[in-house]
C-alpha cells in the first residue's frame, strides 16, 4: 500500500488536478469551479475559481468535505466556513490519502450566518498529503505567498485584496501591489505560473493604474477601488496622496520593468506602463521642511485637506524607498540635501548597544522588523550602509538583538525562549486590530510569522529554525491556504483565524529568495536610476552627525 501511494505521489504531486464546472443548480448557485489539488507537506491544499458574485456579495462562502473513499462518508474538514476561495487541510504528516469536495453557501446576511442556500458539490479530488522537507518547505511558503496575489486577486483589475478577513472585497493598498508584483515574478522563477499568463496578469494590473486609479500629483491614495479606481480614504484626512504607499508600489513596478525586458506587445507595454507611472510622480511637491528647519519629504497630500496629515518621512524607518526613489526620478528629482537632511535627519542614528548587542540604528530599543523587509525587496541591503557596516549587517544584528530580548521575556510570554520569534506589525486580538509589536510596552506576546520568514536572509538558520516551529508544532492552527495565518498570541490562545494582510504576506516570498539566490536583488538593482542614485550616496555621504 505504501508503495501504491508513493507512485501515486510522483506522478500527481508534479501538477495540480483540476475538477468541477460552473453549472447552475435548483438552490441558484453555481458549483465552484475549476477545483486544484495540490499534494503538499503534511496538508492537502485546495484553491478554486472566484465566482463572479463572489466580490460584491459578502454573504457567499465555502465548505470542504473530506473521505477516505470516494463514495464516502464525507465529512467537513474545518471549523465555520471559508471565507475565501482556497482551503489548506492541514494533516500533520505525509502519506494521508483523502478524496475532496467543495460547496458554496450563502448566507441570509453576514451579520446572522444562517444558511440561505447552498449549491451541489463539486465532483470530488484525490491527494495525499507529502513528507517534510526543510528545503522544499521554502518553496511552499512562496508558493503559498504567489496564490495570495495571483490566485485571490481581484478579478477584473488583477489588484491583490488588502486582506482576507472581514474585508471589503473590493479594496486594494497601494504598497501591497508593488510587493504582489514580486510574488508573481517569482511565480514564473519556480514554475508556479507560465512567464506569458504573469505578464497579461502585470499588463492588466499596470494598465489598470495609468487609466482608471486616481493620482494626485502623480501619486496613489493608500487604499484604491479595485474595482472602479476610486480612492478609498483611509483615515477621515488621509483621502488623497499617499507618497509612501506609491513609493512601494513603483518599487514594483520597476521590478517589473526589469524583469519582463522581451520584445513581445505584452512585455513591451508593461515596461512603457511602468515608465509612465514611474515618471508621472511629481516628488519634488511632496518637499516640505521640517521641525528642524531641513528639508524633507511629506507623507500625504490631499486635495481637501493639503498637509493637514502632518507626516514627514525621518530616518531611520520604513520610509527608506521614499528617499531612494525621489532622488532617482527621471523627471521630477530632489536634491540629495533631501536624502541627507530629511531622511539623515538630526535623531538618526546613534550608538547603543541591548543585549550584548550594537544597534547604530537605534536611539530607543523599539525594533519592530518590518522597516528591515519592505525597501530591502528590491534594494540590496548590502549596497548601502550607516557607520561603517552595510544594513545587511545592521539587520542581522536587529534580530539577534530582538531573539535575545524575547528569551529574557520567557517567563512572561508562552513561546518566547524557543524557536518561536519575530514581533513586527502585524494583526492583534484587541483595540485596533493590527499594531507595531516590538521590544518594551509594545510587545503583548503576538508574534507575526512575517517577521522571521522576511528576515530569511539576515539569520537564516534562525529563520528556518522558527519556521518549522510553526509549521511542525502549530501548524494545525496556524497554517492556510495563502501560508501562515498573520499572528498569533501563545499566552492568550489566540491565532488570526484565517485572516491574511496583504502588507505581511508580500515579502515573505521575495525575501527566502533574496536568502536563497538574491535574485529580487540582482534583478532590481539592473534600474540604471536606482544604481547611480546609490552610487551617489555612497561616495557622497557626509561627516556622522
Amino acid at each position: 500500500m505504501k508503495l501504491l501511494l508513493c507512485l501515486f505521489a510522483i506522478i500527481f504531486a508534479l501538477a495540480p488536478v483540476s475538477a468541477g464546472a460552473d453549472e447552475a443548480t435548483d438552490a441558484g448557485l453555481s458549483v465552484p469551479a475549476n477545483v486544484r489539488v495540490l499534494w503538499r507537506q503534511w496538508r492537502v491544499d485546495l484553491i478554486w475559481d472566484e465566482p463572479s458574485r463572489w466580490s460584491t456579495t459578502p454573504a457567499l462562502v465555502f465548505e470542504v468535505e473530506r473521505a477516505a473513499n470516494a463514495t464516502g462518508p464525507f465529512k467537513k474538514c474545518h471549523n465555520g466556513y471559508l471565507p475565501y476561495c482556497g482551503h489548506s487541510d492541514f494533516l500533520g504528516e505525509g502519506g494521508q490519502a483523502f478524496h475532496y469536495r467543495v460547496r458554496m453557501v450563502e448566507f441570509e446576511k453576514m451579520s446572522e450566518p444562517v444558511v440561505r442556500k447552498v449549491s451541489a458539490w463539486t465532483p470530488t479530488v484525490f491527494a495525499i498529503s507529502q513528507p517534510l522537507d526543510e528545503d522544499k518547505l521554502l518553496i511552499e511558503m512562496q508558493e503559498a505567498g504567489f496564490r495570495y496575489f495571483y490566485d485571490a486577486a481581484h478579478p477584473v483589475s488583477g489588484l491583490p485584496r488588502s486582506q482576507s478577513h472581514d474585508w471589503a472585497r473590493d479594496w486594494a493598498a497601494t504598497s501591497a501591489i508593488g510587493m504582489g508584483i514580486f510574488n508573481i515574478v517569482l511565480g514564473v522563477e519556480r514554475g508556479f505560473v507560465s512567464r506569458d499568463d504573469a505578464a497579461r496578469r502585470v499588463l492588466r494590473i499596470t494598465d489598470f493604474l495609468l487609466h482608471k486609479a486616481e493620482r494626485y500629483h502623480g501619486a496613489y491614495s493608500h487604499l484604491i477601488n479595485a474595482r472602479s479606481g476610486k480612492t478609498i480614504p483611509f483615515m477621515p484626512k488621509d483621502d488623497g496622496a499617499d507618497l509612501l504607499e506609491t513609493a512601494y508600489l513603483i518599487q514594483g513596478l520597476l521590478f517589473a520593468r526589469e524583469y519582463f525586458d522581451g520584445s513581445g506587445d505584452v512585455e513591451a507595454r508593461i515596461r512603457q506602463h511602468a515608465n509612465e507611472i514611474w515618471h508621472g510622480v511629481d516628488w519634488t511637491w511632496f518637499v516640505r521642511t521640517s521641525d528642524f528647519g531641513d528639508p524633507v519629504l511629506s507623507w500625504h497630500w490631499s486635495p481637501k485637506h493639503e498637509w493637514a496629515m502632518g507626516l514627514n518621512c525621518h530616518g531611520f524607518g520604513e520610509t527608506q524607498i521614499l528617499y531612494l526613489l525621489a532622488l532617482s526620478s527621471p523627471t521630477h528629482r530632489v536634491d540629495d540635501e533631501l536624502y541627507w537632511k530629511g531622511w539623515r535627519n538630526p535623531l538618526f542614528g546613534g550608538k547603543n548597544v541591548h543585549y550584548g548587542v550594537n544597534l547604530p540604528l537605534q536611539r530607543i530599543f523599539n525594533v519592530c522588523l518590518f522597516p528591515a523587509h519592505y525597501t530591502y525587496m528590491g534594494i540590496d541591503p548590502k549596497a548601502i550602509g550607516y557607520d561603517g557596516l552595510t544594513y545587511q549587517e545592521i539587520f542581522a544584528r536587529w534580530c539577534t538583538a530582538q531573539m535575545c530580548y524575547m528569551a529574557s521575556r520567557k517567563d512572561d510570554f508562552k513561546g518566547y525562549g524557543t524557536a518561536l520569534w519575530g514581533l513586527t506589525a502585524s494583526a492583534n486580538m484587541s483595540g485596533y486590530g493590527y499594531k507595531a509589536h516590538a521590544p518594551g510596552v509594545e510587545d503583548d506576546g503576538t508574534i507575526a510569522p512575517t517577521a522571521a520568514l522576511s528576515s530569511m536572509p539576515y539569520v537564516p538558520n534562525e529563520a528556518k529554525a522558527c519556521m518549522m516551529e510553526m509549521f511542525t508544532k502549530h501548524g494545525k492552527a496556524l497554517w492556510g491556504p495563502y501560508g501562515f495565518f498573520d499572528a498569533f498570541n501563545l499566552t492568550q490562545d489566540w491565532v488570526a483565524d484565517r485572516m491574511y494582510i496583504c502588507i505581511d504576506v508580500g515579502p515573505i516570498g521575495p525575501m527566502i529568495e533574496n536568502h536563497l539566490t538574491g535574485k529580487c536583488w540582482e534583478i532590481f538593482m539592473k534600474a540604471p536610476e536606482v544604481a547611480e542614485t546609490l552610487r551617489r550616496i555612497r561616495t557622497t555621504e557626509p561627516k556622522l552627525r
